[in-house]
């Protein structure tokens, strides 16, 4: 059934209810896993690797962009042509050529932004909070070799949550006291395996890294993408900002097609 199919592949990337904002983004998911007769193997076989990770990096790259945002039904009959060899001559409903799932070709169809620029991304992406479906799908990409499939992840705060009183006090005086809207959103979070969050539980952040790094600072750091900075609570400013193009940086990367 390509119903059940679909909903087992989102699964396997770490998607459930509350983690998947928009329902229109699986739609054409599930047409080409129908029209492909993939209902047997789209999640498991080998043979399906490359259709899986490009069917994961463009619903990634649709709730990061939200093109469903105006006329969804419009939308949905745009993409729809990706799979259509000639859609104005009523050629069938799907284009038996078709090999791979058409990513570019899809939201070239629906004419939504390709290309992701710093000034989207600090104005849409950046301060996504924890408990949003967008922090986990921008969270997936920046740490893609979790065990997404089994479940084997969670999102963490790199300063812990019960911090954020230390820090107000730390900086009321001033008028650089970072709200906790942006202390709870991407440039404070990691995704960690189970093993992992529970090791650091609430630790301060130096702390952790000074237990785990076992004297390889940089490359710890590097694997978890926390800046070489003090990580002290005290330069908590310092070092949200040099997360921040961390972070961008990293998904510019990752979501543009080059």
């Amino acid at each position: 059934n390509a119903f059940i199919e679909t909903f087992r592949l989102l699964r396997s990337f770490g998607f459930e209810a509350k983690t998947l904002s928009s329902n229109n983004a699986i739609l054409p998911i599930l047409y080409f896993i129908y029209h492909k007769n993939l209902t047997n193997n789209i999640v498991d076989s080998v043979k399906c690797n490359e259709n899986r990770a490009i069917i994961k990096k463009w619903l990634l790259r649709a709730i990061i962009l939200k093109p469903f945002g105006g006329s969804s039904d419009t939308v949905l009959s745009n993409m729809r042509k990706a799979f259509i060899k000639d859609f104005k001559q009523n050629s069938g409903f799907f284009d038996r050529e078709i090999e791979l799932f058409p990513l570019e070709e899809i939201e070239k169809e629906a004419k939504y932004i390709q290309t992701i620029d710093e000034e989207y991304l600090e104005n849409n992406v950046i301060e996504c909070r924890k408990n949003s479906p967008e922090a986990f799908a921008v969270l997936s990409l920046l740490y893609p070799n979790l065990d997404y499939k089994n479940n084997n992840f969670h999102k963490d705060h790199l300063h812990p949550e019960s911090a954020y009183k230390e820090y107000e006090k730390l900086y009321k005086a001033t008028d650089n006291c970072i709200s906790f809207n942006i202390y709870d959103s991407l440039p404070n979070l990691q995704m960690l395996d189970a093993n992992e969050n529970e090791s650091k539980n609430n630790k301060p952040l130096k702390q952790w890294v000074n237990e785990k790094c076992n004297g390889n600072r940089k490359e710890f750091l590097g694997k978890h993408l926390i800046p070489d900075v003090d990580l002290s609570l005290e330069n908590f400013n310092n070092f949200i900002e040099e997360r921040k193009k961390i972070i961008i940086d990293k998904l510019k990367s990752i979501l543009n097609k080059e």
